[in-house]
């Protein structure tokens, strides 16, 4: 657990922690693959009408409009704030 991360940290793990690996691997949401994409429980609303964008390593609720970064989707799964959110990421063998 660090005191703080620096900005190039926190974009390593927007960028590098493939979303699809850890909303379906380590974060366990309920998910199924779709036509080469990944569809998952939306953390914020429920709605099943998600999927994932390897290319931009996002996943996006269409339901409730709301794009997750690994970061993001840690913390509202979770239900924990940001500086947690970073120090489980920073504890994945990814």
């Amino acid at each position: 657990m660090k005191n703080f991360y620096t900005k190039e940290q926190i974009k390593h793990f927007r960028k590098n922690i493939p979303i699809a690996k850890l909303i379906v691997e380590i974060l366990k949401i309920p998910s199924t693959q779709f036509n080469g994409y990944w569809k998952f429980l939306c953390p914020i609303c429920g709605g099943s009408k998600t999927f994932t964008n390897k290319d931009k390593n996002i996943g996006l609720c269409t339901e409730c409009d709301t794009k997750f970064n690994p970061i993001d989707i840690v913390m509202n799964h979770k239900g924990i704030g940001f500086k947690p959110a970073l120090d489980f990421l920073d504890g994945l063998k990814i």
